[in-house]
């Protein structure tokens, strides 16, 4: 990059930090307030309960029916009087133990079940037989142990759908071995306690596929705050009805009081409903103190409960500023129309926000899955230090997101992602945002999230607002709208072509199991791209975004033939870690391409820096930055396979651990196997030099082992012996063993290792 490109993007961000982090605080700015709820009267909360319990016999199954093809008592550890009875199931893919009733399903709302697995197992739980409706529980996945560990099923909303069931099913439907059930417990876990409480603070709660910040209003806990009034200040808050307290003809109210220290009152009335609503109230006609009191009651009476968003006292102001972090799942850094690259592809509100920005075209990513890469996206950290490595891993409540910072200073933060595994519960990634959404499960087009977008940005008009949108689009499957299946490839040509040679069908992961030609899915994958690209055009093109701060990146590219991976990005090469990298700002540089080697990973203290605030210790170095070096460009695989490095004109994988090809029939790769490649001349990274170039590929194996080495194991991978933290929590209250959570570690790689591949490099 030039001198003057760089000095024009350091004036830009120096322009932004002067005005420092005390942007909100400025009387003539916008600026917001949560306040702080208290019960409006004292009152103690009932506590969980378990109303029945169900425990192996000592010999036989009288209570017990099972369809698995042997089921066997046995004790753990064997010999002892003390040894823990376990029923040992082993059978043909689907087994199922069913406890027989009467079970009461107003009694209890959740199930308990203590399991013991030799290997990783999903587990469900369903109210009645197998063959029939009743409730059935999401199922979990318990995870090989030599302890048993207990699993929490929520059946909420059961109390208002009064029925008696003659059976209980555990079932287990993947089974890979033997399966181990210990005990059954049901519990009774009070309505109020579905929802955080005010003396425990927000936290994000679920209605609909939408999580909001929220507390639990109950029938039996209004509650309170004051605060003060303020010119043209408003009182915003959000409502709705969660599944706990959601059932036929159960109609919930909730009335809002306001009342001043001179005595004028207001009462506003308004309904709730089974997805989140958004209030705004004026508070012109009061002075000084004012008093709010919010109250929940269910028509007919009962108890009820609903998510109360967090009342924010507001004050807006024309201008407020916007920063929009746009990931787009799955894309190559040369899919852009704009690209250098000059790749067959038509982005043009990609290459219009280029044109009134900044291209990066050298942008890595530090993990080649979706997961992995968004919390290094979202923290500053790579997976080395994050340890969150597969896309089961859950980030815990210990890491700092891009998300959190941009709250505490004032802004306000939404999420819209397009993939179900991105819900906060199962990913962490709803930290510090006011609202997210996400599918419940699977994954959604671009459009729905760009349309929930929209309509949020009139919630937060004249606030500083900070955007999240993941849109999955260009992942597999590949299923674009038939107007753009034929963008990239001829009208003339069938795919489905019968004289053409078949594909091998491990090849075909995209559920197009009759193509017979590769280019037709290589066209899908663009086709995919420029669609998403127009629908960005609808958010890209609303007035205030197009005046605020734009960052455009990918977590990850594809792989789209090489290296025996098709359609995929499970290696480490350049085509899955070169991700395309836009930033716009106002004042910065218009139409400017920047060739220097960048990090994705530097894109969240960048934001900061461009919106004026102070990154403080935030991780990761700042983009703006002039005559930065960043010569050393690490990676770590999913499940941590695999390492690598950008250096220069040179690119290196050390494989840390033996893996298999996606090809079925190839050879698995070794551990500590290495292989060079001169990106100069081969950037398509065909050709291995690592045996060729011994004392380059001496050199760079070594850069990434002490990268591993360094690593700073944060422990933020949460991830326990079963799927859901909150679960075990609540499990822990209650006495019940839960297993014990995996944290990150620095143990990627043993430096003593003698096997003949370190060898060749001692």
């Amino acid at each position: 990059m030039s001198r003057a490109i760089a000095l024009a993007l350091l004036a830009g961000a120096l322009a932004g930090c002067d005005r420092g982090p005390t942007l909100l605080h400025d009387a003539s700015l916008a600026r917001s307030e949560r306040l702080a709820l208290a019960a409006a009267q004292p009152a103690d909360r009932e506590e969980s309960r378990v109303v029945a319990e169900f425990h192996l016999p000592e010999a036989g199954l009288p209570d017990w029916e099972t369809d698995a093809r042997r089921a066997e008592i046995r004790r753990y550890p064997p010999r002892k009087p003390d040894a823990l009875r376990v029923l040992e199931l082993a059978g043909e893919e689907r087994m199922h133990v069913i406890l027989r009733g009467p079970f009461d399903a107003s009694s209890f709302n959740q199930v308990a079940v203590t399991v013991r697995m030799r290997h990783p197992e999903a587990v469900f739980v369903q109210l009645g037989r197998p063959d029939e409706d009743g409730p059935l529980a999401p199922s979990q996945l318990a995870k090989a142990r030599p302890n048993p560990v207990t699993i929490l099923f929520d059946l909420p909303g059961l109390e208002w759908k009064p029925r008696i069931f003659d059976a209980l099913t555990i079932g287990f439907p993947n089974h890979d071995g033997e399966v181990g059930l210990v005990s059954v417990a049901l519990i009774r876990r009070p309505l109020s306690l579905w929802l955080a409480s005010p003396e425990e603070g927000s936290e994000l709660a679920q209605v609909g596929d939408q999580w909001r910040r929220a507390v639990g209003l109950s029938t039996t806990f209004p509650l309170a705050a004051s605060f003060e009034a303020r010119p043209q200040a408003r009182l915003a808050f959000s409502h709705g009805v969660t599944s706990a307290s959601a059932g036929p003809g159960r109609t919930h109210r909730l009335r809002l009081l306001l009342r001043d220290e001179r005595g004028t009152e207001r009462s506003l009335a308004f309904r709730p409903r089974e997805q989140w609503r958004s209030e705004s109230v004026p508070l012109e006609p009061f002075a000084g103190r004012i008093q709010a009191r919010f109250e929940v009651r269910l028509e007919g009476g009962g108890e009820g409960l609903l998510a109360l968003g967090e009342p924010t006292v507001e004050l807006r102001a024309h201008g407020a500023p916007t920063v929009l972090l746009i990931s787009s799942d799955t894309h190559r850094a040369d899919h852009l129309g704009v690209s250098p690259a000059g790749v067959d592809v038509r982005t043009p509100v990609l290459d219009e926000l280029a044109r009134r920005g900044v291209l990066f075209e050298n942008c890595v990513a530090t993990a080649n899955v979706t997961h992995p890469s968004h919390v290094a996206l979202m923290t500053g950290f790579p997976p080395r230090d994050t340890g969150v490595v597969q896309n089961t891993d859950l980030l815990g409540d210990a890491a700092v997101t891009l998300a959190e910072r941009f709250r505490e200073a004032g802004w306000v933060t939404y999420g819209a992602v397009g993939v179900g595994s991105f819900q906060h519960n199962r990913s962490g990634l709803g930290q510090g945002f006011d609202r997210l959404s996400a599918p419940i499960t699977g994954y959604r087009e671009c459009q729905p999230a760009v349309d929930l977008l929209l309509d949020w940005l009139e919630d937060a008009e004249g606030l500083p607002l900070f955007v999240w949108l993941h849109v999955f689009d260009a992942h597999t499957p590949y299923r674009v709208r038939p107007q753009y299946s034929r963008h990239y490839y001829p009208g003339d040509r069938d795919p489905h072509d019968p004289s053409l040679p078949e594909v091998e069908p491990w090849i075909l992961r995209t559920g197009q199991d009759d193509v017979r030609d590769l280019d037709y899915l290589v066209a899908l994958y663009r086709a995919e791209v420029s669609y998403l690209d127009a629908q960005l055009g609808r958010l890209l093109g609303h007035a205030r975004l197009e005046e605020g701060i734009c960052a455009f990146t990918a977590d990850h590219g594809e792989s789209l033939t090489a290296h025996g991976v098709y359609f995929g990005h499970e290696q480490l090469y350049p085509q899955t870690l070169c991700v395309p990298l836009i930033l716009a700002w106002p004042g910065g540089p218009r139409g400017e391409v920047v060739s220097r080697p960048v990090r994705q990973v530097d894109v969240g203290r960048t934001l900061l820096e461009l919106a004026g605030l102070d990154p403080g210790d935030f991780p990761g170095e700042g983009l703006i930055a002039p005559d930065r070096p960043m010569d050393l460009r690490f990676s770590l695989a999913a499940s941590a396979v695999s390492a690598s490095v950008f250096a220069g004109r040179w690119f290196l994988v050390l494989h840390l651990k033996r893996h298999h090809r996606p090809d079925p029939d190839a050879d698995p790769i070794a551990a500590h196997t290495v292989e060079l490649y001169d990106l100069r001349e081969d950037p398509e990274c065909l050709v291995d030099l690592a045996d060729e170039r011994p004392e380059e590929t001496r050199r760079l194996r070594q850069q990434v082992i002490d990268w591993l080495l360094a690593a700073r194991p944060m422990g933020w991978n949460v991830t326990s012996a079963v799927a859901d933290m909150e679960a075990l929590e609540q499990l822990a209250a209650l006495g019940y063993a839960s297993g014990s959570r995996e944290s990150s570690s620095n143990d990627w790689f043993d430096p003593d290792c003698d096997c003949e591949h370190c060898d060749r490099y001692r």
